[in-house]
């Protein structure tokens, strides 16, 4: 994540896009309060230090992946979804949750979802939005943010994008989902963590992976299911199993660093 000076004390604010965390005006987005619902104004963490990597996270409150919390990405929430929003920040693989209070949403009429001041907590309504809202919180001087969105309850797709040779997470890759005529009906943009939580239309019936999200290190390949395809490539998307309402894992999706074979893309048409 890279850092800029803007307006007064609001200094670098963050958001996921489909190439990455990108840097977007704190004080261009109307916020609910100056300081955020229920007035606080700002957290400080004292001595602990925000390092450059740090972000705003939706952490599912119910589930865990492998006994850790799932982190999701929020623009996939769903109506009447209950998360919680934590400003993070990694050394390596160490992951820590930073002090925080005073946390504001750019829903200023709260349509879709309440944000708990100090908590952090969101629980989504009952309504749909096709519009980008924004969840921040300021940490020392510095604002941070995650766009979010509500979807409505629809096939949810789990797994984790990992390292071929070493089974390692990989971070922050998007996966695009078809349905059965091509068309594309979803994406999830993979957090920090390496896991995924995609929400997508039932008829969801393939997915790819996103080549200019993927670190510079690995082929535009990836393996799924025993089989090889070629990211970018119509005919050569990787199919799903037939989604319902329940989460279906879809387990791993290997990609093939540069040093290593590609894979045969048996996978491909």
């Amino acid at each position: 994540m890279r850092t800029v000076g803007i307006i007064g004390a609001m200094k670098c604010v963050n958001s996921w896009t489909r190439a990455g965390w990108i840097l977007l005006p704190f004080a261009s987005l109307v916020f609910a309060g100056c300081g955020g619902a229920g007035g606080s104004t700002s957290s400080t963490g004292g001595s602990i230090v925000a390092g450059p990597e740090t972000f705003v996270e939706a952490i599912e409150v119910t589930t865990t992946f492998n006994g850790t919390p799932r982190i999701l990405d929020p623009l996939n929430l769903e109506v009447n979804q209950r998360v919680q929003f934590q400003l993070v920040t990694y050394s390596g693989t160490t992951r820590t949750v930073l002090p925080t209070s005073g946390w504001r949403t750019s829903d200023a009429a709260f349509a879709f979802g309440t944000l708990g001041d100090d908590s952090g907590l969101f629980q989504a309504g009952n309504q749909v939005t096709g519009t980008t809202y924004y969840a921040g919180v300021r940490f020392n001087g510095t604002d941070y943010f995650t766009p979010y969105q509500i979807k409505p309850r629809q096939g949810v797709v789990v797994g984790r994008i990992v390292d071929g040779t070493t089974g390692t997470p990989v971070r922050g890759v998007t996966l695009e989902f078809y349905d059965a005529a091509g068309v594309r009906v979803g994406t999830v943009a993979q957090p920090f963590s390496g896991t995924f939580r995609a929400s997508v239309p039932t008829n969801a019936a393939a997915f790819s992976v996103i080549a200019d999200t993927m670190p510079a290190s690995y082929r535009r390949v990836f393996s799924f299911d025993g089989l090889g395809f070629r990211t970018g490539d119509p005919g050569c998307n990787a199919s799903l199993p037939t989604l319902g309402l329940t989460p279906v894992n879809i387990g791993d999706i290997s990609l093939t660093p540069r040093t290593a074979a590609e894979p045969d893309l048996t996978g491909c048409s």
